[in-house]
């Protein structure tokens, strides 16, 4: 009988690291952006997705329309509650979703807060990862 080989014991397969996200992350039903400051979306109320400590994406054509590294003044609304926060655009997607990534600039403390008020809910307990 041969010894048989896990796929990690093989010298011949090239291994790629993986990301591993340890900070909150996921979908909150009902977070919208309006868009205070910023064309091309000025004046606009977009649905937000993949929400994170740092960073989320606007879903839509209006803001895949957006180009990177593009500033814009926002305000997240979540059931009453509100923060304006000042962000960039980092990325843009036509495919498979349609939209763009936005990242918060480097001195919105208040609206990282926010955000992590928000994901609270969606964080795992150490010793589950």
């Amino acid at each position: 009988m041969s010894e048989s080989k896990r796929p990690d014991d093989d010298d011949s397969v090239e291994t790629i690291p993986v990301e591993r996200r340890h900070a909150p992350r996921g979908t909150i039903p009902g977070l919208v952006a309006e868009i205070l400051e910023g064309d091309p979306l000025a004046s606009q109320s977009l649905e937000v997705e993949d929400v994170g400590l740092e960073s989320f994406f606007l879903v839509g054509p209006a803001a895949a329309g957006c180009a990177p590294a593009s500033t814009f003044r926002l305000r997240l609304r979540l059931e009453g509650k509100t923060q304006e926060c000042r962000v960039g655009c980092v990325r843009v997607e036509h495919q498979s979703r349609t939209g763009a990534v936005m990242r918060l600039l480097p001195d919105q403390d208040e609206a990282r807060e926010f955000l992590e008020q928000i994901l609270q809910p969606s964080v795992v307990p150490p010793g589950w990862r």
